[in-house]
This record gives C-alpha cells, sequence and structure tokens, in this order.
C-alpha cells in the first residue's frame, strides 16, 4: 500500500438485472474514522452491515456511504396497524376537544408515525433479506475497492508534493549544520573582541581573566545550536522513512511536523546569526507547507 489520501470518491452499481444496489462512498478529512450511511428507511438495520464493510478497508477520514435499492423485491409486504391510527385519531380529537385548533389528521401525518406500517415478514421476505445483505456486502466491498484507488491515486500526487517540500527543507538542514560548526567559534570569539573592549575602560581594576573567559564560554554555549540542527535532521530522515512505510501514517506525520517546528523555534530563539534567521523563517514556512498537506493523509 502507497501513501493514501482521505479524499476520494467511488460509485457502483451491483446486482442482477432485476434488482440491484447501487452505491456511492465520498470520503474527507478526518481526525478518526467515521461513517455514515444513508439507506432507505425500511432497511435502515442494515447499516452495521455497511460500516462493518467499510471499516475493514479503511484507517482514516470521514466517510460517507448513500446507498439505493432498485426492484420489486426490497419493498417487501406491509400492513398498516389499524389500531395505532385509531389511537391517533382519538388522541387527536381530544386534544380539539382542549381549544386547540384541529385542522384534521394527514396521510403523511399518519404515515410518519413508528409503527403505523409494519413490515410483513414471510419466508419469501427471508429470502429476500438474505440475499439483500450478500448484494449489500459486495456492492459495498466494490466501491470500496473504487475508493481506496482513488484515496491511492491522490496519495501518490500527496506524496509527490511532500517530497519536494521535504527535500527543501533538508537542503536548508545541511547548510544550518554546516553554519552551526563555525557559530559558536565565531560567538566566543565575538564575546571576547567585546569583553576586550569593554575592559579597557578599567584599566587598574583587576579583573579575574579565567571568570570572564567562563562567562564567554558559556554565551557562546547559550547559542550553539548543533544539537538542535541533529535532531531537525533526525526528523526529517524519519519523515521520508515514513513515506515508504505500508500503513497509514498521517498521525505520524502530522507529530512530526510539531517536533520539526518546535526545533526550528529553538533555533529562531537560540540563533545569533542573520544568515540562520533567514534560514530558519523559510524553514518553517516549508514546515508548515508539509503540516497543510499531511492533513489529507490517512
Amino acid at each position: 500500500m502507497s501513501l493514501r489520501s482521505m479524499t476520494g470518491f467511488s460509485s457502483v452499481e451491483h446486482g442482477p438485472s432485476d434488482v440491484s444496489v447501487q452505491i456511492e462512498l465520498r470520503s474527507v478529512n478526518h481526525r478518526y474514522l467515521d461513517i455514515v450511511v444513508r439507506l432507505p428507511e425500511s432497511h435502515r438495520h442494515h447499516e452495521r452491515l455497511v460500516q462493518g464493510v467499510i471499516r475493514e478497508e479503511l484507517g482514516r477520514g470521514r466517510v460517507e456511504a448513500v446507498v439505493k435499492l432498485s426492484g420489486p423485491r426490497w419493498g417487501g409486504r406491509v400492513v398498516l396497524d389499524e389500531a395505532v391510527v385509531a389511537n391517533l385519531v382519538e388522541a387527536a380529537r381530544q386534544l380539539g376537544d382542549t381549544g386547540l385548533e384541529h385542522t384534521g389528521l394527514r396521510l403523511a401525518d399518519v404515515l410518519g408515525v413508528p409503527g403505523v406500517v409494519r413490515s410483513l415478514e414471510g419466508a419469501a421476505e427471508r429470502d429476500n433479506a438474505s440475499e439483500l445483505e450478500a448484494l449489500l456486502k459486495q456492492a459495498t466491498s466494490r466501491a470500496c475497492a473504487g475508493l481506496v484507488e482513488a484515496r491511492c491515486a491522490e496519495g501518490r500526487r500527496l506524496e509527490a508534493a511532500l517530497v519536494e517540500v521535504l527535500d527543501q527543507l533538508v537542503a536548508i538542514a545541511q547548510r544550518l549544520e554546516g553554519e552551526s560548526r563555525s557559530l559558536s567559534q565565531e560567538c566566543l570569539e565575538s564575546v571576547k573582541r567585546r569583553l576586550e573592549l569593554l575592559l579597557a575602560g578599567f584599566e587598574g581594576v583587576e579583573i579575574d581573566g579565567d571568570r570572564v573567559l567562563q562567562e564567554a564560554a558559556h554565551l557562546a554555549d547559550r547559542s550553539d545550536v548543533s544539537e538542535e540542527v541533529a535532531r531537525l535532521n533526525s526528523h526529517l530522515l524519519l519523515f521520508r522513512e515514513l513515506l515508504g512505510q505500508r500503513e497509514p501514517v498521517g498521525r505520524k506525520l502530522d507529530f512530526l511536523c510539531q517536533e520539526i517546528l518546535r526545533e526550528l523555534n529553538t533555533l529562531a530563539t537560540k540563533a545569533r546569526s542573520t544568515s540562520v534567521s533567514h534560514e530558519v523563517v523559510e524553514a518553517k514556512a516549508l514546515c508548515e507547507q508539509l503540516r497543510e498537506q499531511v492533513q489529507n493523509v490517512e
């Protein structure tokens, strides 16, 4: 499995000529796997069946499944519960007696009440239900295969975009690594020169030279960014390795982006070089691009 996006669409129609199941799958970004199934009201009890098939194929994303059934056998036989209808009529009459305006019950009002219409299940209906379950599983499986293919295609485009940004970040990290080697020594020399100028105005005053050098070395050490650059390189290397894994890595990539940005922020705080500051600003902008793209990865 290559890198997969969480965005995709698939549509299939499955079944014999006289009856069929049509299913459309749409998926977008989501932190977890969130599945919404839309079935005809009389077949809502098959919702878990459809969800189960989707869960076997997908790891993350908000998935909307719209299922349509066509054919005479899916309706089954229904019966009107006359007792419930009579109770509804009586309840409406009593409410009218209390002074509330009563305009009569419409057919749509009655049919919308749960329990008014019930499926009458017999042997034929049970056979039809079994056939429908099999067709639903097959149709959902085919739709999932199409959705995975679409998400993989989008994933390949995502991977190309991520690699392009990653290569630019690696190049910046290499330049930072080169500059970090000489940065501490330059900082130490700069501090020593400034101290020499400052101490020139204190002739006759005894100065602890060793103590001054210790303080200068401490200041230089605080400006040392070699550890941050090493961690940055390590994060970038792991990012590239994750792109080649055969499992959903979106969350891991998102976390790595946060860690990369953390190191860049530390570099921005410690850097006393204009060139380093400019490199860090460019790297942070690239990291934000990386994070935006990663939000689409499963």
